[in-house]
């Protein structure tokens, strides 16, 4: 993940005017993309973003939600686990929409601001503009996938409590029998290096979607902040994650949780919460998973099972 000094120099000077650009307010969402993003283009997103893989498994009845900060490798961790389930990536489903925006002339203000590196600024660097109906548009393929029974994965941060009761009214309302949870932590300051990585990476390589340059997912640092509580010792996805896995097990709903944490140094703990309480390791990583109040890495069983507890293996 290290570049030349010269370059991450480079990277952070975009970044910082990027930032600028979106806390300045001179990219506040423009009353002609909000009028745009309409309740019928939103359908249209989802039919066609289900679309793209029409063969998906159904009648399984089995889901995987993940949790973590943008950026903290979910989707790598969730490859081997989903490869019978519809994946819903409502990141995937930002680059329909943005792709519809702009080659509707509507993201040309991009094209206004020229940055550091000599290149304007690229469409997935206003996916701020789309969070939203990226989000429910999400929300209704995974409703469909709901009634047809279908295995899916919801991709997402699960930062936002209230969605905890929605996942697990729907799961049961719907007959799911199972339910894996995937929790991946890294503390602050990795989140924040790697998903400068991932946006820089795609921005000097210019990532293309359907002919259209897309670029790299920017996220400003203060955004990130939000993930995590006021210490930033850990993020609030870890607390919510560990919340899914009770409530739906309560309801019925055989559920796993796997947590993986990693320490700033790139270091990797695994812990398998399984539904009758065992506390399992996985294959080619120490057993552990991050402490919900410090941020330190539970390395004992029942601390692990717990989410809280002593231990002298810190993540910073």
């Amino acid at each position: 993940m290290s570049a030349p000094q010269s370059n991450r120099r480079l990277r952070n000077r975009v970044h910082s005017q990027l930032t600028a650009l979106h806390q300045g307010g001179q990219f506040a969402v423009p009353g002609s993309v909000e009028r745009y993003l309409s309740d019928q283009l939103i359908d249209e997103i989802a039919y066609e973003y289900r679309g793209k893989c029409p063969d998906a498994p159904a009648h399984g009845r089995a889901a995987i939600i993940t949790a973590g900060v943008p950026g903290a490798g979910k989707s790598v961790a969730i490859d081997m686990l989903a490869t019978d389930h519809r994946r819903i990536d409502p990141d995937g489903i930002k680059d329909l929409i943005l792709m519809r925006l702009d080659r509707a002339g509507l993201l040309d203000i991009r094209h206004n601001h020229v940055l550091a590196d000599g290149k304007p600024v690229h469409p997935s660097e206003l996916a701020l503009w789309v969070h939203d109906a990226s989000t429910e548009a999400a929300n209704r393929v995974r409703a469909v996938s709901l009634r047809r029974g279908e295995n899916f994965v919801m991709e997402g941060t699960l930062s936002w409590t209230p969605l905890i009761d929605s996942y697990v009214t729907d799961l049961a309302s719907d007959d799911y029998e199972r339910l894996t949870i995937v929790d991946v932590e890294v503390p602050f300051t990795l989140a924040v290096e790697q998903s400068k990585h991932r946006w820089w990476a795609a921005r000097e390589a210019g990532r293309i979607v359907d002919d259209v340059e897309l670029g790299g997912r920017f996220i400003a640092q203060a955004a990130l902040e939000g993930f995590y509580t006021r210490q930033r010792r850990v993020s609030k996805c870890a607390v919510n994650a560990r919340k899914l896995r009770s409530d739906a097990n309560r309801a019925r709903i055989e559920t796993d949780l796997l947590i993986v944490s990693r320490t700033s140094t790139g270091k990797e703990y695994r812990a398998w919460l399984r539904p009758d309480g065992d506390i399992d390791p996985s294959q080619g990583a120490p057993l552990g998973a991050v402490c919900i109040k410090s941020g330190a890495i539970l390395t004992n069983p029942t601390a692990i099972g717990t989410g809280v507890g002593r231990s002298r293996v810190y993540r910073s």
